[in-house]
């Protein structure tokens, strides 16, 4: 097997200071800018009625969540980081792959295996971090109270930026358990 080596030098858009594998590499931040432009592009051109199944698709069946990640212990304390989430579920592969087709998702699943008879396979597309809300973003104003109210909080959550805790999880939900929205 072979071994790329990284290379250091400039981001071909801002000349930062950054690691790539060749030449003509982005940074972080660039091609995070680059990718939400491209998937923003992208939603604007569906039809009215792909941006109403969607919307139906996450008001049925999707979740917009909150929760510490990337954990790391560091001189005796936790720094975790807040990330968010959207996901959605169901049981129908046709409709899970028409999702991930519109949105440019990978779909996941199944997760039941055959020898659990009693249930039926879930399949699932997952998109954390600035992808997640890309989505949250740009489907709010089409979404009712309860999903506006998840994403209220996401955004809330997202904002937060690195904190540091002692105890993993109870840290992480008193946090989550204490931001208002206005």
């Amino acid at each position: 097997m072979e071994t790329i080596e990284k290379v250091t030098g400039k981001c071909s858009v801002c000349d930062k200071r950054t690691q790539g594998k060749t030449n003509g590499f982005l940074c972080r931040k660039c091609k995070q800018l680059l990718d939400t432009q491209k998937r923003i592009k992208h939603l604007k051109s569906l039809s009215p009625f792909d941006i109403g199944w969607l919307t139906g698709m996450i008001e049925g069946e999707g979740c917009f969540y909150q929760k510490g990640s990337n954990c790391k212990l560091k001189s005796g304390n936790y720094y975790c980081y807040p990330l968010v989430g959207f996901t959605v579920m169901s049981t129908d592969e046709d409709v899970m792959i028409r999702l991930s087709n519109l949105l440019q998702f990978c779909i996941k699943g199944p997760y039941y295996t055959r020898s659990k008879k009693e249930r039926k396979k879930v399949w699932s597309v997952q998109v954390t971090g600035y992808k997640a809300i890309i989505i949250m973003n740009y489907f709010y104003e089409y979404l009712g109270v309860r999903r506006k109210s998840q994403i209220d909080l996401a955004s809330e959550w997202q904002k937060i930026g690195r904190f540091q805790t002692t105890c993993r999880t109870a840290r992480i939900k008193s946090l989550r358990d204490n931001i208002t929205v206005l």
